[in-house]
């Protein structure tokens, strides 16, 4: 999502046609994110990519008409200069205003 791309997966057959697939089911929770994100953004250039912490979990891209998407690839919330983005979770600003925050779900075993 940082990068505004769909993600390429695979899924078998039987993951396809099973509605209750895992996969399927994660697949359908990263396009709930993705979708809004991209319908504002799918003609605008990425141009700027920043990392926000020392350690590279962190990360921000701007796109040319000045939205901007956070990621936190950490398992700690972040809060820096105005910026607060929810651990293992993207926050999108988009240029119209809308606020889109986005939490993966972590695979637990």
């Amino acid at each position: 999502m940082l990068y505004n791309t769909p993600a390429m997966v695979h899924l078998t057959r039987d993951e396809a046609l099973k509605s209750t697939s895992p996969r399927l089911k994660a697949l359908k929770h990263y396009q709930n994110g993705f979708e809004p994100i991209h319908e504002q953004l799918w003609d605008k250039a990425l141009i700027d990519f920043s990392w926000l912490d020392n350690h590279g979990l962190v990360q921000q891209t701007t796109f040319s008409d000045g939205s901007k998407i956070t990621a936190n690839f950490s398992d700690q919330a972040f809060d820096k200069d105005s910026i607060d983005v929810a651990a293992a979770s993207i926050k999108a600003i988009l240029s119209n205003g809308e606020v889109i925050k986005w939490k993966a779900k972590l695979n637990r075993r």
